[in-house]
Order: structure tokens, then sequence, then C-alpha cells
């Protein structure tokens, strides 16, 4: 939770995720990083879809690069 001095960070200030990141939970790609204070949550596909509800409800802000999943 932040708190009134606390900024929130926009998507575009969060990093950029890379190639050798991967999900805490299962250790594939990640392709979505959440922060959760100065510390970032960084999840798979089907694990962010999992956990997606629950974090939307808290307000974190992400980055979700999902989008790579589909691109040709």
């Amino acid at each position: 939770m932040t708190t009134e001095n606390e900024a929130v960070p926009q998507e575009s200030q969060i990093p950029d995720l890379s190639f050798s990141d991967t999900c805490d939970k299962c250790q594939v790609q990640a392709y979505v990083r959440v922060m959760i204070g100065t510390s970032d949550l960084l999840f798979c596909g089907h694990h962010f879809r999992e956990n997606e509800a629950a974090l939307a409800a808290r307000g974190y802000p992400l980055r979700d690069s999902r989008y790579m999943l589909t691109r040709k």
C-alpha cells in the first residue's frame, strides 16, 4: 500500500523485462513485472493470469509484455 508521499510508478517507469528474466513461480520466461513497494514479482503469462484479479484488486503497478507472446 502506498502513502500520500509515495509516488506510484507508471508503466513507463517500471524496468523492461529481458530474455533472462524468469517467472518467480516456474522459471520460464517472464512477461509481466509487478511492482510491490520497492520489490517486484515476475510472472509468465500463465501464472500472471492465475493471480491477475488479486493483483489488480490491490492496484499494484505493472509492466505487461504478454503481447510479445503473439508477436510474429
